[in-house]
């Protein structure tokens, strides 16, 4: 599953949103932390309130793979709750986080409801389409424009405050895996954007600094 990381999501619709919160479990999660494990029962739908999570699978041979980003208003576990079975991705707290847990059997049963049914399918419907337009914006760019770019989506999806960087939640080996690139060729172009001023490392994670540098260097905004 190379080539793409899912961050540009489309977030529950308020209605499905306030009933996972009047029925979920508000709980706090510090960075690093495990919420769901791969190969366990899937027992619970998270809504993510405040801070970021990673979706992560782990090969047999221990290689982690990042799939996805997730930010407040989206969901996860969502696929194994209406599978069933077990998780087949881990769920890691990026930020200090808040999120509403959600029981399978009381999430299933709100899926019951026409209404919120529907709105669940929208939901899962507009992250398709987003994540393969995604894809297709991505395909072709030159390197410099095609990591900028993914920065710049990465950085919405952690949605800062005006002003406020945001840590990318992923390490050089996880963002060139998802890119598809040599880890090379993505050192060399965050040095370069590391000069410019546009992203910046802090305490040894990579933050993006200039949000308006950053999408001229992604090709998207006038120079």
């Amino acid at each position: 599953m190379g080539g793409r990381v899912d961050t540009v999501r489309m977030r529950v619709y308020p209605g499905l949103a306030d009933e996972l919160r009047r029925v979920g479990l508000p709980t706090r999660h510090r960075p690093g932390r495990v919420i769901l494990r791969q190969g366990e029962p899937a027992a619970q739908v998270l809504l993510v309130e405040t801070g970021r999570v990673t979706v992560v699978r782990t090969g047999a041979d221990g290689t982690r793979l990042l799939l996805a980003l997730r930010g407040p208003g989206h969901l996860a576990g969502e696929a194994a709750a209406v599978e069933g079975g077990t998780c087949t991705d881990s769920v890691i707290a990026v930020d200090a986080c808040v999120t509403f847990a959600v029981g399978v059997g009381t999430f299933r049963g709100l899926l019951r409801r026409p209404r919120l049914a529907e709105m669940f399918d929208h939901y899962l419907t507009g992250n398709a389409q987003a994540t393969a337009a995604l894809t297709a914006e991505l395909s072709g760019l030159p390197v410099r424009e095609k990591v900028a770019r993914t920065l710049l989506h990465l950085h919405r999806a952690a949605d800062p405050p005006a002003g406020v960087t945001a840590t990318v939640p992923l390490t050089s080996v996880e963002l060139a895996h998802a890119l598809a690139m040599a880890r090379s060729s993505l050192t060399a172009t965050l040095a370069g954007l590391r000069r410019q001023g546009v992203v910046d490392l802090v305490g040894g994670r990579l933050v993006v600094v200039d949000t308006k540098r950053l999408a001229v260097a992604a090709g998207i905004a006038p120079a």
